[in-house]
């Protein structure tokens, strides 16, 4: 008897747990934590939790954390997560009021949440001096995707810089395996072949390949059996290995 009606409080305190606004309890009390003299930890403590309970009644303050050192790393990453659109807004804003890392990591944090209202911002980030900031913004936009970032990236493939130049033609690919993915075969096809024609480094240009014969079955084989006939050691070895993984009887026929 004693365990059944345990089980009937049990089943009661869960029942009201579900019924009553817990969320919104909640997030006013991580809200009135940020707004305190709290220290750094509890300060980041609550962020967390907002990323994964906030709402968009919860942007405003972490907003104002953003360009803080340490909480507003906590305080980028809670935004990041937040499915609403004044999180990357916050995110966008925040750009021309920040330097260096913290710049650096609202970039980032723009491109995991694939934010293509952030494509200007970021366009113009890739000629910046300081050359981290601009591979940041390279590798963002490859997160991104979209044609807005494809057209982006290509204009800046000759950039002076080795380290943006390289960030470029990754994100790049990125964009080709996004379209891949997506299943816009003849789109990811052409990203891939222009890269591989261009004069870029080879373990992109073996990257390309491969993308390449993924994406155009029809040019497939072909592109198969012509690098297991020539001399780039590299193609050869991402062709045998296309043999493998596929198992592709017109391939194997080739």
């Amino acid at each position: 008897m004693k365990i059944h009606l345990f089980k009937c409080s049990l089943m009661i305190g869960l029942t009201v747990l579900i019924l009553t606004p817990v969320q919104a309890v909640e997030e006013s009390d991580l809200i009135a934590i940020l707004e305190s003299s709290a220290g750094v930890p509890a300060k980041c403590a609550a962020c967390q939790q907002l990323r994964i309970h906030g709402t968009a009644q919860s942007v405003p303050i972490l907003a104002t954390l953003l360009a803080e050192k340490r909480a507003g790393h906590a305080a980028r990453y809670a935004l990041e997560g937040m499915p609403y659109a004044e999180a990357g807004a916050a995110l966008r804003d925040a750009l021309s009021k920040t330097s260096g890392l913290t710049k650096a990591g609202l970039v980032d944090s723009l491109g995991w949440r694939r934010d293509r209202a952030a494509v200007p911002l970021l366009a113009s980030l890739l000629s910046d001096q300081d050359s981290m900031l601009a591979a940041a913004s390279a590798s963002a936009l490859g997160r991104i995707a979209g044609p807005g970032a494809v057209t982006v990236l290509n204009g800046a493939r000759q950039n002076a810089d080795a380290q943006v130049r390289q960030a470029v033609l990754e994100a790049l690919l990125h964009c080709a395996e996004a379209r891949l993915f997506a299943g816009d075969m003849s789109e990811a096809a052409s990203l891939y072949r222009d890269l591989f024609q261009a004069q870029v480094p080879q373990m992109i240009r073996t990257a390309a390949w491969r993308g390449w014969a993924l994406a155009d079955p029809d040019q497939g084989a072909r592109l198969i059996v012509q690098a297991l006939k020539g001399t780039d050691e590299s193609l050869h070895q991402a062709a045998l290995k296309l043999v493998r993984e596929g198992k592709d009887a017109q391939v194997v026929h080739a």
